[in-house]
């Protein structure tokens, strides 16, 4: 009856099951259901020769989950689906699903590792800015993956400096692209002009950690309407136009701290992004500076 944190964990793990030697800890704090998602993108984990472990639980009967448009399992409430991927991916899910990423054991493909159970956030619950830390001692290769949207590609920045788009590969047919970058011990800041996707890792011999740099837990699975207003107006070019977004649950309260993105497609073009205040409402304005008719599309997941 009152908040409570749960973890999942194992003490001496191998990963795949099979892969000796190279065992480690596994452990990650569990998002509520309310917060999983449908979409993934996936990043593999710099340094590594043969792909990573991937776990895919589902939190309803008959979901279906695909991997780069393929539909690889139908899952029953509380299955989960493992496979390795070795390539930038996307998962998608009909229904809320936890993805989790395992690196595998140093024996897996021969290179300084050791398995570590990390969160896969949903691009649902992606933030604009993170800070990360590494151990300060321990660690011979720290790096963090990016997941990005393919707009904000050259404009995320490490520490203040913008990673380099050569960095970045595209994510399937997402419309994301992902970087793996090395960074050296101690805190960063990342930042960017869009939410983005963020995880944090490093490996010695025989040794790892691993983590998600952060993400947003508002309850998405209970959203169930969008509304967009107004649904028409006439804009004097160069003045702002700002529309309200909605969002509800069944019952029809509002839902708190959801990311709506929106997209303006027509004579001007731009993207941008709110979150819903405790009225369930969302706030966003931009100015044309063309006249002509504008297309505003608002999403959620």
């Amino acid at each position: 009856d009152k908040p409570i944190a749960v973890f999942g964990c194992h003490d001496r793990a191998y990963v795949p099951v099979n892969i000796v030697p190279g065992y480690d800890h596994l452990i990650e704090q569990m998002p509520p259901v309310l917060a999983w998602g449908k979409n993934f993108a996936t990043v593999p984990l710099a340094s590594r020769s043969f792909g990573d472990t991937f776990r895919i639980l589902a939190s309803l009967d008959g979901t279906n989950v695909q991997v780069n448009g393929a539909t690889v399992a139908v899952l029953a409430r509380g299955q989960y689906h493992q496979r390795i991927l070795t390539a930038r991916s996307q998962i998608t899910a009909s229904s809320p699903v936890l993805v989790m990423q395992y690196s595998n054991s140093q024996s897996w493909d021969g290179t300084l590792a050791d398995p570590f159970m990390m969160l896969v956030p949903p691009m649902e619950q992606y933030l604009p800015g993170y800070t990360i830390s590494t151990p300060a001692t321990g660690f011979l290769r720290n790096y963090v993956n990016v997941t990005a949207p393919d707009p904000a590609v050259g404009l995320i920045t490490l520490d203040g400096v913008p990673i380099p788009p050569a960095q970045y590969q595209p994510i399937f047919v997402t419309g994301f692209s992902g970087a793996a970058v090395s960074i050296s011990s101690g805190t960063h800041v990342l930042a960017g002009p869009l939410p983005f996707g963020v995880a944090v890792y490093g490996f010695n011999d025989y040794d790892s950690y691993g983590y998600s740099g952060g993400l947003n837990l508002s309850p998405i699975v209970n959203v169930t309407s969008l509304e967009l207003d107004p649904p028409t107006a006439q804009i004097l070019v160069g003045n702002s136009h700002c529309v309200t977004v909605t969002l509800a649950d069944t019952f029809g309260n509002p839902v708190e701290g959801v990311r709506v993105d929106l997209a303006v497609s027509g004579s001007n073009n731009t993207v941008g992004f709110a979150f819903t205040d405790a009225f369930g409402e969302a706030v966003w304005c931009y100015a044309g500076t063309f006249p002509g008719p504008d297309v505003i599309t608002a999403t959620m997941g």
